[in-house]
């Protein structure tokens, strides 16, 4: 991963971190982080009960596609100083897999799968 650091964080405000997220401060070899969600919307609040099944549905199934993206980039990093250094960091929210970190990471790879399904009785998009 390259020269360790110390990450030195004088305040984080984070209002919420869900759905298969990480928070994360120093350093680390890999992070996966996953989420799958299926939400389920009706006008009318009516459920069979047997709808939550997310395997159901081909977007929680399939193979997630992936780039091979592979180039030889040269870089040189020099770091005068051996802190890395936060003073004020706010965040609102981290969802759906996300991965914030004060430090480093080797590997990141993030997966998130998002099925919404709304049932109207009218278009709640189209004007009157």
């Amino acid at each position: 991963m390259g020269s360790s650091r110390t990450a030195i964080v004088h305040d984080v405000e984070i209002m919420t971190v869900n759905i298969g997220s990480v928070f994360e401060v120093g350093d680390t070899e890999k992070v996966v982080p996953r989420a799958a969600v299926l939400a389920l919307q009706r006008e009318y609040p009516f459920f069979y009960g047997n709808e939550g099944d997310s395997l159901a549905f081909n977007v929680f199934k399939l193979p997630l596609l992936k780039t091979n993206l592979y180039e030889n980039v040269n870089t040189e990093t020099i770091n005068m100083d051996p802190c890395l250094t936060v003073n004020h960091l706010r965040i609102v929210g981290v969802s759906n897999s996300a991965h914030v970190q004060i430090g480093s990471a080797k590997t990141v790879n993030s997966e998130a799968r998002v099925l919404n399904i709304r049932h109207f009785f009218r278009n709640p998009y189209e004007t009157q």
